[in-house]
C-alpha cells in the first residue's frame, strides 16, 4: 500500500503545483499597473497615427508647393542643376 500512495502523491505533485502557481497568478496583481501603461500608450499612439494620417494630406500639399516653387526658382535663375566650381 505503500508505493500506490506514493505514486499517487507523484502523480498529483504537478497538479498541485500548478493549481498553486494559477492561485498566485490570479490573486496578485503586481503586473497590472505595467499592464494598463501599456494599453494607455497604444491607444495614445493609435490616435497620434490617426492625426498624422489624417493631416498628411495637408503636409503633403505644403512639401508639394515648396518644391514645385523651388523647381521653379532653380529653372529661372539659369543654375539649371549644373553647379559651378568655386574656384574655377
Amino acid at each position: 500500500m505503500v508505493k500506490a500512495s506514493a505514486c499517487f502523491l507523484i502523480l498529483n505533485l504537478p497538479l498541485r503545483f500548478s493549481s498553486s502557481i494559477w492561485k498566485s497568478l490570479r490573486d496578485s496583481d503586481l503586473g497590472q499597473d505595467l499592464a494598463e501603461y501599456c494599453l494607455i500608450t497604444a491607444l495614445v499612439c493609435l490616435v497620434v497615427l490617426g492625426i498624422l494620417w489624417r493631416v498628411g494630406g495637408g503636409i503633403d500639399g505644403i512639401w508639394g508647393t515648396a518644391n514645385s516653387t523651388l523647381a521653379t526658382g532653380n529653372s529661372t535663375s539659369g543654375a539649371g542643376g549644373a553647379s559651378a566650381s568655386p574656384g574655377h
